[in-house]
């Protein structure tokens, strides 16, 4: 899914998500939140706590991915049936995730982020670097 050249000199991201947004996260973020979870303790079990960093439309992390890589890239986004038809092993899954993200983008409470943003989840010292530059090579 990264971003791939289109001969213009830009870069297309594909995700099939119109304009719903995604929940995404940072992968060191995950065991931040993972240790947040463990230190609240027992007011946590049995809830459900979501976990993400931001809600993000394909047009937005199209923007990041611009801030941060340096080259133009923008949002390319099929029809589901047409990712779908992609061919690459896992397609028709991941069409079908995107399909759920898109038509239930506020499917139930367990999407929310708010909890995980929220108290000594966020509070606990556990601070994350600032954006950084990197620069990849596309082939």
């Amino acid at each position: 899914m990264n971003p791939k050249p289109d001969g213009s000199g830009k870069y297309a991201f594909t995700l099939p998500m119109a304009n719903a947004r995604l929940a995404g996260i940072a992968a060191h973020d995950i065991g931040k939140s993972a240790y947040g979870v463990f230190k609240e303790g027992a007011p946590l079990i049995g809830q459900y706590v979501g976990v993400s960093g931001n809600l993000l439309t394909g047009a937005q992390m199209a923007d990041v991915l611009t801030d941060v890589l340096g080259v133009p890239v923008y949002h390319n986004s099929p029809s589901f049936d047409e990712y779908r038809a992609y061919g690459f092993p896992g397609a028709d899954d991941l069409g079908n995730m995107f399909q759920f993200y898109h038509d239930f983008e506020t499917h139930s409470p367990r999407r929310a982020i708010r909890p995980s943003r929220a108290g000594s989840i966020q509070n606990s010292k556990i601070s994350a670097p600032g954006p950084t530059k990197i620069k990849l090579a596309f082939r």
